[in-house]
């Protein structure tokens, strides 16, 4: 009897070490691109540190967001950035001048990336193999792209695929959603007659549960793009944020609408709203998917725009004109309290959550 104590207590001092292990290992950082003075800055800011740290800088910087690997191109040179050791390591010296890298499909996941370089007169491509960043001139890639990223939107635990498909003879953007029985797709759910989406803007939940995307009637002006939501359990579909004016005066002006973000436990979204119709001002929304309600997050003038939230959970960076005219990055809770700005000066171009 003793000894089965004795052991269960070692198992439980185990668990707690591992937990305590992994809780001191385990972080999240936000990545953003600041340009100052004709420069362009990539820089880092891990969540309870006093400021962010400058990474590289460069006139023409360029920077590259894959998973959990952040690589930036610059004077010519690719680099890898290591969030864990804060350390860059030089991958390969170009003679070509701009480059742009894709995901290259593979069974056993993401282990090597497509390099397309441009030089005066051609572009040459290279595979980046991530398991021991070695690079390798190739002949045009086939297999460029995740799997099945052409015919649809997959889940990530790939049950599910929402298909968006061209009408020609309405000029409608048709989707469908799809549920995986057995090695084949089949059709469970078509958006209504008379309704089309945008669909660069089609959003799935973690748990692969909820479909976010961007519709509105086929006829009459255009605009009036609202945002909805298709459950896979219940079969329906349902607006979330209707769009209050006219706004597609240009073409794709309404793109910058909305732009949701879920928590990684699929609890909690994030989107944009503009109240007035006006793109100068524009609001942070969380939505509760158990309550179903809706609560503003930024009551400041100006633009608040692009949220995110952390992988935690417990923040939500976003870009923000409200105190000096330039777009700069912002940092709030979850409940929007707790604001802060994370640079002075500058106008940041994007920002990004990673983990490591």
């Amino acid at each position: 009897m003793k000894r089965k104590y004795f052991l269960y207590i070692i198992l439980i001092l185990m668990i707690v070490l591992v937990q305590t292990v992994t809780a001191e290992t385990a972080g999240e950082a936000l990545i953003f691109t600041q340009v100052d003075k004709g420069q362009t800055t990539l820089m880092l800011y891990e969540t309870g540190q006093p400021k962010p740290v400058s990474i590289a800088s460069g006139k023409d910087l360029k920077v590259f967001i894959k998973n959990k690997h952040c690589f930036y191109f610059v004077n010519r040179q690719l680099f890898e950035y290591n969030l864990s050791k804060h350390q860059s390591k030089l991958l390969n010296k170009f003679t070509e001048t701009e480059i742009e890298m894709g995901v290259a499909a593979a069974s056993n996941g993401l282990n090597q990336m497509v390099i397309a370089a441009k030089g005066a007169y051609e572009i040459n491509y290279y595979i980046l193999d991530l398991k021991d960043d070695s690079i390798r001139r190739v002949d045009y890639p086939s297999n460029i792209g995740a799997p099945g990223g052409s015919n649809g939107l997959a889940t990530e635990d790939q049950q599910y695929l929402a298909v968006p498909k061209i009408n020609f003879l309405n000029s409608r953007v048709e989707l469908s959603v799809a549920r995986k029985k057995g090695s084949k797709f089949q059709n469970i759910w078509t958006l209504p007659a008379g309704m089309t989406v945008i669909p660069e803007l089609l959003t799935w939940s973690p748990d692969s549960q909820l479909l976010m995307f961007h519709a509105k009637k086929s006829i009459g002006f255009e605009g009036f793009y609202s945002l909805y939501c298709f459950n896979v359990s219940t079969q329906k579909m349902q607006m979330l944020m209707e769009t209050v004016l006219y706004r597609d005066l240009i073409g794709a002006a309404d793109i910058e609408e909305f732009l949701p973000d879920w928590s990684a436990d699929s609890k909690n979204l994030v989107f944009q709203i503009q109240p007035t119709g006006s793109p100068t001002q524009s609001e942070i929304i969380r939505y509760d998917v158990k309550s179903g309600k809706t609560k503003s997050l930024t009551k400041s003038s100006g633009q608040n725009q692009h949220p995110q939230f952390s992988p935690s959970g417990n923040n939500i960076a976003f870009l923000s004109n409200r105190d000096q005219g330039q777009k700069q990055v912002y940092l709030m809770d979850s409940q929007g309290e707790g604001l802060k700005r994370i640079v002075a000066t500058g106008n940041t171009q994007w920002a990004q959550w990673l983990n490591f």
